[in-house]
């Protein structure tokens, strides 16, 4: 081929676009760009062919023979090198040629963008914010500031996003209401929720039609708790919105009624609010069911209606004493919410040393529990279940307190009042006795506890047989169960469940979605029953009474996720070990220890009554692309329905455990 028709060949649109979408796809391309692509798109291609093969080692030849030599490279190039490096474990030159992604970004605005793009579509929300701020760099309008804003609230930063937000604001040309909006939706995030209130109203001023800013005067009413400004609040949002109303916006309205004691119109809210969810395929919907349908029925038992009478119907939170408020420099502030577990005692500290909160009822301490510092203001949540509830006195006074002082009521008192009428207050006398709250909120008994270790051994030794005859797979203790296997050699007291997991080769949450699925069919079949966990994850296999919850271990982004993203690698898991539990041969990761340190930190040998597990926003964002939808769910459920019809040896299937225990 002569030059001059290879310069032409080269620079023609066909030439490219055979360059980005023929090579990308097809292997046999590679062979045939050899005659169209200049020599670095030849490599490029290999490079791509490998990923595509799974071949990480091949993938990792091509790259790297590439960016080292004197050719001219992409910022791509560099971002896809650095995807191959994480498959392969050296997470810190995976970091590296991230960071030289961005640097060897021409400076174009285009150029960032689509850097940006690609670290948005794989969640790496940092670098995607990162490389947003550059574009900034480059851009006269403040476009580039709000996206990068976007993605840092995004990754969980919601103070840089709130700084970005501000920057936006102070550097557009004209004002717009995305970036005042966005402001508020941060600081709100953060805890600072004068100061969101405060900008919002500003914005208000500026921009009296715009849903997005409404929206945001809103939410930030409804977190201060003040129902009387959200009730107003949020039917201006609805009016100037022009799209389909978000349920969640219907929801915090009929809240904002129930609250106020509009029961009747908050019932009408709320079933607005469940027609809504009806088109949402997302997992938190699933949560969002439960949640919803609570509220509706207990408005609707306030209202009279005999078909929704449960005791649980009846629990109640004091509402707000006319003028009350609460000093800034208070300890920290907390509320009391009842839904469909339980009654849920949260709230945020001022105080940053605080390591945990005692939670109390009429003065005697019931809970210790752990704080979370990983947001820009450290909060807490702990949920005491409704067969709990029904030991509490028939009045019941919850204080909130740490090493320094006591928090204060959303409501401006140190003590929130719940009305508890169904109550047989036996709480104490429990409490005097051997019973404990567990971490999931129950009142247990460690002497008379209802399953017997005998019991989760014995359903464990059957679900590890299947496990290892008829799918090939090593089924390992995690989490709590592997805590008290390690330390104490035996169970920790209070659980009455098993975490268990195994070992896969998936590397994305939708490819871990599909093989989990196979994995629950297959118990299905065995006449094993199973159910989802909360929010649509999956799975839970159940023994009669016990339930095993089940965590497929996987590798993305050079972590190890489970039911969360900690440092490890597959020689943490595998090959697993055997070790006697209580007269039971168990399995166990191969170290064990690492383990336990990523996830319950270096003091794991100590035990931690008061210990709670928060995860971090981008950790569960990535875990929910793992997590059945509920039009998924859905086909699930019909297909068992119909298989059972045939065969009723088949296990049950069921969201959320419903219809099994």
């Amino acid at each position: 081929m002569t030059g001059s028709l290879y310069d032409s060949l080269r620079r023609s649109r066909f030439t490219r676009r055979f360059r980005t979408t023929v090579l990308k796809f097809e292997p046999t391309a590679q062979r045939a760009g050899q005659y169209l692509a200049p020599p670095p798109y030849r490599a490029v291609a290999r490079a791509r062919t490998a990923a595509r093969r799974r071949d990480w080692d091949a993938a990792c030849r091509a790259w790297e023979g590439l960016l080292h030599s004197k050719a001219r490279t992409h910022p791509a190039w560099h971002y896809e090198y650095a995807q191959v490096l994480d498959h392969l474990w050296r997470i810190d030159d995976a970091g590296h040629q991230r960071h030289r992604a961005l640097e060897h970004s021409s400076h174009n605005v285009y150029d960032f963008h689509r850097l940006a793009g690609r670290a948005a579509a794989d969640e790496a929300w940092e670098l995607a914010s990162a490389a947003f701020e550059r574009a900034a760099s480059f851009d006269t309008s403040s476009e580039s500031l709000i996206r990068a804003a976007d993605a840092a609230l995004d990754a969980g930063d919601a103070m840089r996003a709130a700084d970005l937000y501000r920057s936006a604001i102070e550097g557009a040309d004209e004002p717009v209401p995305a970036p005042y909006a966005g402001l508020g939706n941060a600081l709100r995030k953060a805890g600072r929720l004068d100061e969101a209130e405060s900008a919002l109203a500003d914005a208000r001023r500026q921009f009296p039609n715009s849903a997005a800013v409404l929206a945001a005067h809103a939410w930030v009413a409804t977190e201060r708790r003040e129902w009387e400004a959200a009730s107003h609040r949020w039917p201006l949002a609805f009016a100037t919105r022009r799209r389909r109303l978000p349920p969640r916006w219907v929801f915090r309205y009929g809240e904002a009624l129930e609250r106020l004691g509009r029961h009747r119109d908050a019932a009408e809210a709320y079933d607005l609010a469940l027609i809504l969810l009806q088109a949402v395929d997302e997992p938190w919907a699933h949560w969002a069911l439960l949640e919803w349908e609570f509220r509706r029925a207990v408005c609707r038992h306030r209202c009279g209606d005999e078909r929704h009478d449960d005791p649980a119907f009846s629990v109640d939170v004091a509402g707000r004493p006319p003028g009350a408020t609460i000093p800034v420099d208070a300890v920290g502030r907390f509320a009391l919410d009842v839904n469909h577990l339980g009654l849920r005692v949260h709230g945020r500290l001022g105080d940053p040393s605080a390591s945990n909160v005692e939670i109390r009822v009429n003065g005697v301490a019931i809970k210790q529990v752990d704080v979370d510092h990983e947001t820009p203001t450290p909060h807490f949540a702990f949920t005491i279940r409704h067969s709990a509830l029904t030991t509490f006195p028939r009045t019941t006074g919850v204080s909130v307190v740490t090493e320094t002082g006591p928090l204060l009521h959303e409501y401006g008192q140190e003590i929130g009042e719940v009305d508890n009428p169904f109550g047989d207050e036996s709480l104490f006398t429990r409490l005097g006795t051997s019973e404990v709250f567990t971490k999931k909120g129950a009142l247990v008994s460690h002497e008379l506890a209802e399953i017997s270790p005998r019991q989760l051994l014995d359903a464990y030794s059957t679900v590890r047989a299947f496990f290892t005859d008829q799918l090939g797979l090593d089924l390992f203790l995690m989490y709590g169960t592997l805590l008290g296997c390690h330390r104490d050699g035996r169970f920790i007291p209070g659980d009455d469940d098993l975490d268990v997991g195994y070992l896969t080769s998936c590397t994305d949450p939708e490819q871990l979605k599909q093989e989990t699925r196979d994995v629950v069919r297959a118990l299905l079949d065995a006449g094993f029953d199973i159910s989802t966990r909360h929010g649509g994850s999956l799975f839970k296999i159940w023994q009669g009474q016990i339930d095993i919850d089940v965590y497929p271990v996987w590798f993305h982004r050079g972590r190890a996720w489970g039911y969360d993203a900690i440092d490890a690698t597959p020689g943490d898991y595998h090959p697993a070990v055997e070790r006697d539990l209580l007269g039971t041969l168990v399995l166990v990761p191969h170290r064990p220890e690492a383990l336990l340190s990523a996830t319950y930190g270096p003091d794991w040998r100590i035990p931690q009554p008061g210990f709670r597990h928060y995860r971090r926003n981008d950790v569960l964002n990535v875990l929910k692309r793992s997590s059945l939808t509920p039009f998924e769910a859905r086909d699930l459920l019909d297909a068992n329905a119909t298989a059972r019809e045939l065969d009723p040896a088949i296990g049950r299937f069921a969201m959320h455990n419903g219809g099994i225990r």
